[in-house]
């Protein structure tokens, strides 16, 4: 199976500063033969938070244990994951904002003082003849040294006893295009495909600046020329991505419907509306599509709603008159 992902953090494209930071605490945690300091990644969806802590594990020799924070809705749940730690381990929490608070409160004297309540049930055969049922003790077992990696697309909401317990707080940014065609050209000889340079920087023009987006609209092209039996060079890249329905800057058909609905408001349109009109989750609009329509300068959020830039009404208008 091809090996896509990075499996150091030499290997790591872009994020300098993060990847820098994580080197430096790699490099102590090994020199001192214990566990990395607790980190939490937030950012946007596709960044590479997930590969990181996988780099994090193989770095150091731990294994990775991951969970995401939604699955963990009972007390239970985590303090078996804690307990079942090895040495050295990484407990990658995905999305750790989503967790319970009942269960975020078990992670406080585990990152703190390395413990964990245990509830233990204790009764003399006396007091089991007697037919008197043994009231529960909590009990605080010690666990091996681990580290936390939290993850979170949504960092604001975080709590702050949580967020406070953590030694270092890593945001990752949207990739620039230069970090995105090297990632592209990297995940290319992974596949054992030969890009050019050309090719490599339109696939990561339409990528819309995330990592995991980039390697899938690669692996789209080298599936479109092998099963047409044709070059993976810049016609296949035209004609590949015409069919997926995604322009050169990474647009889709969807984020031009959006767009297009907004143009002919032409009034702020409420988030629940564009929701229903899309047929499309507010989590996917506001996570997986506005980033992208913001930081290309055709939408902006107001108080009142969402509204198309003049630069979306220009690109619209030119649409037109190409198709007339």
């Amino acid at each position: 199976m091809q090996c896509i992902r990075p499996s150091s953090l030499n290997d790591f494209i872009g994020q300098e500063r993060v990847r820098q930071v994580l080197q430096i605490l790699c490099r102590s945690a090994k020199t001192k033969k214990t566990s990395v300091s607790h980190v939490l990644l937030s950012g946007p969806p596709g960044l590479g938070k997930t590969t990181l802590a996988r780099i994090v594990a193989n770095e150091i020799g731990g294994r990775l244990v991951e969970t995401i924070g939604g699955n963990l809705q009972a007390p239970e749940q985590l303090i078996g994951l804690l307990r079942s730690l090895k040495p050295l381990d990484v407990l990658f929490i995905d999305e750790i904002h989503a967790m319970a608070r009942s269960v975020e409160e078990i992670l406080y004297p585990a990152m703190e003082d390395g413990m964990v309540p245990v509830v233990k049930t204790e009764s003399s055969d006396f007091m089991r003849a007697l037919g008197v049922q043994a009231k529960p003790a909590t009990e605080m077992v010690a666990l091996p040294l681990f580290t936390l990696l939290g993850a979170s697309t949504m960092s604001g909401l975080v709590s702050a006893p949580l967020r406070s317990r953590f030694a270092h707080e890593l945001t990752l940014e949207p990739y620039s295009l230069d970090d995105l065609t090297r990632i592209v050209l990297r995940a290319s000889k992974a596949m054992g495909v030969e890009l050019e340079l050309g090719v490599a920087m339109e696939v990561a023009k339409r990528s819309r600046s995330t990592a995991r987006i980039a390697v899938g609209h690669l692996r789209w092209l080298v599936e479109y020329s092998s099963g047409l039996g044709v070059a993976p060079d810049l016609n296949a890249v035209q004609e590949a991505y015409a069919m997926r329905d995604v322009d050169a800057s990474g647009l889709t058909g969807q984020d031009r419907r959006y767009l297009g609905m907004l143009i002919q408001a032409d009034q702020p349109v409420g988030l629940t509306s564009v929701s229903a009109t899309l047929n499309e989750t507010i989590e996917t609009i506001e996570q997986a599509m506005e980033p992208h329509l913001i930081r290309e300068g055709l939408l902006r959020r107001s108080s009142r709603g969402r509204v198309a830039t003049e630069k979306a009404r220009e690109m619209f208008a030119t649409l037109q008159e190409v198709s007339a």
